[in-house]
This record gives C-alpha cells, structure tokens and sequence, in this order.
C-alpha cells in the first residue's frame, strides 16, 4: 500500500530495479488517483479520493468561521472509490 501517486512511482521504480513484478510476485496500491495511473503497465489499483469534495468542504469551513466569526470543529467523512486495476493479483 502506498500513500499517493509519487510514492507509488517510487516504489515501482525501486520494484522494478530489484526485478520484482507487480502483480505477479507483489501486488501494489495506492491512494489518489491521477490520470497517468490506468496508463501505467500494469495500470495502477487504487483507492481514489473525492480532493474536489475536499476542497468545497474546506472552503464551506472556512467561510462559516469567518461569518460567523468563530471556528467550530467539525468531522466530515467523505466517500472515496476504490478502483481495481492490473497491479493487484485477483483472489
């Protein structure tokens, strides 16, 4: 499991010079979701998430602080996808 796209490209690159094969001998997902992933071989597994979401509730957060002039803590659970691709071996 990787923690987002630069990590992931890390760890293919380190995988690929010790000749570890995704999926066949490991399989490798990661968070986030960019364009490049479904591109790469094996196209990338991954768990994407909802950033757009992310920003419209940061900015809702920081507008109602800001009229009404005091910040209230607020937990907001958002959905994500999960988006199975080529680099995880299928049970």
């Amino acid at each position: 499991l990787s923690c987002g796209d630069m990590m992931t490209i890390g760890c293919v690159d380190a995988l690929t010079k010790r000749e570890v094969h995704i999926p066949r001998d490991l399989s490798l997902v990661s968070f986030d979701d960019p364009d490049y992933f479904k591109f790469l071989a094996p196209s990338m597994t991954c768990f994407a998430q909802p950033t757009e979401s992310f920003g419209r509730e940061a900015a809702r957060l920081l507008t109602d602080a800001i009229e009404e002039d005091v910040y209230v803590p607020a937990t907001i659970r958002l959905k994500g996808e999960f988006k199975q691709r080529k680099s995880v071996t299928q049970i």
